[in-house]
C-alpha cells in the first residue's frame, strides 16, 4: 500500500489532512466513471481513495491535539471545515452517528467520500491521539463473515470490476459503502461495543442492499461479533435503533413475499431483525415479519397455485372468489418462466385492525382488481382468511400504508 499511495498522492511532510484529502480527491475524481461512485480500478484510484481515508484520520487526530477530550461533535464539525466529508456535513444526516465516543480519549469515526467511505478508530498512545485502526484492513476469519461482507470495505473492491457479471465476488462483498454509527453497552468486562450500519452506494433505486455488524473494542483492534446484509428501502420508517431497556439491535429490512412484489420506493412487507446484546455476546432472535396479513394472504395465494390443501386458512367463500384470478395468474407468469408465479406488484395495500382480527385492502396488478379481506384472529395468534370481496367499481385502497389504522373503514366483524 505505501507504493501504492507513492504513486498516486506522494505525502510531503508538513501537509495538513486537507491538503492530503483534496490532492486525492482531485486524482480520484479523474479515475471516476460518470455515475459518480464506481472507479475505473486503476492502481491511482485505489490509492487516492485509501489516502483520502488517510487523511481523514490524520484531520481527527489534528482535532483531537488541538482540544484534547472534544465531544464528538466537535470532531465531526472539525471534519466537515476542514472539507473532509463526513455524513454530518448535510443536513440529512444526523452528526451524532458520525462520530461514538467509546472511551477516554477513544473515538470511531464514519468518513463518508462521494466514492466510498470506511471506520476508523482513533485513540490516545503515550499522551497522543494516534490511528489504531480501520475497517478497510480489518481482520475476520470466514467463521465470522462466511458471505465476505467485511471485504467490501477494501480500497479494490469499490472499483466496476467487483460489481460486473461474472465477477467471482459473492453477493454484499463489493463496495463502495457509506455507513452510520451507534454506541452499545460495554461487555462484562468492560470492553466498547458499537455497531456500524452501511448502505451500498448505489446511483439509482430507492431500494438497496445494506449490511449492520457489531464490533467489540480489545484495546488494540475491533473484534467482528455479528454481522447481516438485507434490502433496505431509503425512505422507510425503521431503520437500526437500540433498545436500551431490553438490550436489543432493531434492525428494519424490506422483505419480500412468495407470490407478490414491491416497487422499489414501496415497503410492503417491512421486517424487523432484532440481536440481543448480552454481557457475555450477542444473540441473534431473528427476523419478524411487521405485516402478519399480508403474510396469510400471500401464503394463501401459494397454496391456491400449487394446489395444496386450504381449509385451515381460509373459507370456501375465499377460495372460490380467488380461483379464477389466481388460473390467470398463473397463466402470465408462465409466459415469463414456467417455474415462477406471482399475481403481480403490491399497488397498494391497507391493513385496519379489528377486535376481532384485520380488514386488509390489497391492490395487486393483476386481473384481481382492489380486493377487500376479512381476517379473524386464531387461538395460535394467526390470521384465519374469513370472507374476500371487490372493491366497488375497482376503488383504489384508502392508504398506500401497511400500518395498522386507529378504525376499521372496510368492514364490520
Amino acid at each position: 500500500m505505501q507504493l501504492l499511495l507513492a504513486t498516486a498522492t506522494p505525502v510531503i511532510l508538513g501537509q495538513s489532512a486537507e491538503q492530503r484529502y483534496k490532492a486525492a480527491q482531485s486524482i480520484l475524481k479523474v479515475h471516476t466513471l460518470e455515475q459518480g461512485i464506481l472507479n475505473d480500478d486503476s492502481r491511482e484510484a485505489r490509492a487516492a481513495l485509501s489516502e483520502m481515508w488517510n487523511a481523514a484520520g490524520q484531520a481527527v487526530i489534528e482535532s483531537l491535539s488541538s482540544h484534547p477530550n472534544a465531544a464528538p461533535m466537535q470532531i465531526d464539525e472539525y471534519l466537515c471545515k476542514q472539507g473532509i466529508a463526513a455524513a454530518g456535513c448535510d443536513e440529512g444526516f444526523s452528526p451524532q452517528r458520525d462520530v461514538v465516543q467509546l472511551g477516554k480519549d477513544l473515538y470511531a469515526v464514519a468518513v463518508a467520500t462521494d466514492t466510498g467511505g470506511t471506520v476508523i478508530i482513533v485513540g490516545d498512545r503515550n499522551g497522543k491521539p494516534v490511528r489504531l485502526w480501520s475497517l478497510a484492513s480489518a481482520s475476520v476469519t470466514g467463521q465470522q463473515d462466511p458471505q465476505d461482507l467485511i471485504g467490501a470495505w477494501l480500497p479494490d473492491r469499490t472499483g466496476i470490476a467487483c460489481r460486473q457479471e461474472g465477477s467471482q465476488h459473492k453477493p454484499g462483498s463489493c463496495g463502495p459503502l457509506y455507513s452510520e454509527l451507534g454506541l452499545l453497552p460495554p461487555d462484562s468486562q468492560g470492553g466498547p461495543r458499537f455497531y456500524v450500519d452501511a448502505g451500498y452506494e448505489q446511483t439509482l433505486g430507492a431500494t438497496i442492499g445494506k449490511q449492520t455488524s457489531i464490533w467489540r473494542w480489545d484495546g488494540d483492534h475491533a473484534e467482528l461479533l455479528w454481522i447481516t446484509f438485507y434490502d433496505f428501502m431509503i425512505d422507510q420508517a425503521l431503520g437500526t435503533s437500540f433498545d436500551n431497556d431490553k438490550g436489543i439491535l432493531h434492525i428494519g429490512e424490506k422483505g419480500e413475499f412468495k407470490t407478490m412484489f414491491s416497487c422499489g420506493s414501496c415497503i410492503n412487507r417491512p421486517l424487523d431483525q432484532s440481536v440481543l446484546l448480552t454481557k457475555t455476546g450477542v444473540q441473534d432472535l431473528g427476523v419478524r415479519s411487521l405485516a402478519p396479513e399480508l403474510d396469510s394472504i400471500d401464503d394463501l395465494f401459494s397454496r391456491l397455485e400449487r394446489g395444496w390443501p386450504t381449509a385451515n386458512i381460509a373459507s370456501s367463500q375465499v377460495t372460490s372468489f380467488l380461483k379464477q384470478g389466481i388460473a390467470e395468474a398463473k397463466q402470465e407468469s408462465e409466459k415469463i418462466d414456467p417455474k415462477w408465479f406471482s399475481v403481480g406488484m403490491i399497488d397498494s395495500s391497507t391493513v385496519v385492525l379489528t377486535s376481532s382480527g384485520a380488514d386488509v385492502c390489497l391492490e395487486p396488478d393483476s386481473a384481481f382488481g382492489t380486493l377487500h379481506f376479512a381476517l379473524h384472529r386464531t387461538a395460535d395468534g394467526g390470521y384465519f382468511i374469513k370472507h374476500v370481496a371487490a372493491a366497488p367499481n375497482d376503488a383504489e385502497c384508502a392508504s398506500g400504508s401497511f400500518l395498522p389504522l386507529p378504525q376499521s373503514t372496510l368492514s364490520k366483524d
